[in-house]
């Protein structure tokens, strides 16, 4: 049935159309204005372990991204690897690549080291010390103070 000039149909269904426009556009804004995290990518593993680097990694990437963002660092990407060798074959803790001379850098990591495996709290301990030597440099940060760890041996 169509609308006729006196029907009040006519009024209604282009303030209907914008009101649904409005509705299918608001998820995309809220989305749009989420901080953005880099990508994680576990190459290595099994599901199980795989779940546990995830654990282990996640709370460093929360809390130091922010920290990149403002100093107007971007980390796109952080791989996971099982290992990791340099140009001159020798074995890598982690590398860190920066995209075309931009503020966009990619980590890798890798699992394992000189053929020992490492526990994920290892891994994350390494990506902290990567992502906070890239705010060190971007903020040009002078360390002033460095304390030597205090080691206390067991005596039986």
């Amino acid at each position: 049935m169509r609308c006729t000039p006196g029907d009040p149909c006519g009024i209604h269904a282009p303030a209907g159309n914008l009101l649904r426009a409005m509705v299918m556009a608001l998820p995309r804004l809220v989305i749009w204005h989420r901080p953005r995290r880099p990508r994680l990518r576990l190459l290595t593993d099994t599901r199980p372990q795989q779940a546990e680097l995830v654990l282990a990694l996640r709370p460093v990437v929360r809390e130091i991204s922010p920290t990149l963002e403002a100093a107007g660092l971007e980390v796109s990407s952080i791989a996971i690897l099982p290992t990791l060798t340099g140009s001159a074959g020798e074995p890598l803790q982690a590398e860190v690549e920066q995209v075309n001379g931009s503020n966009s850098f990619t980590i890798r990591l890798a699992q394992g080291v000189s053929g020992t495996l490492r526990r994920p709290e290892e891994v994350a301990g390494a990506l902290a010390e990567e992502l906070l030597g890239l705010y060190r440099d971007a903020a040009a940060v002078t360390i002033v103070r460095q304390t030597p760890a205090t080691v206390v041996s067991s005596s039986n």
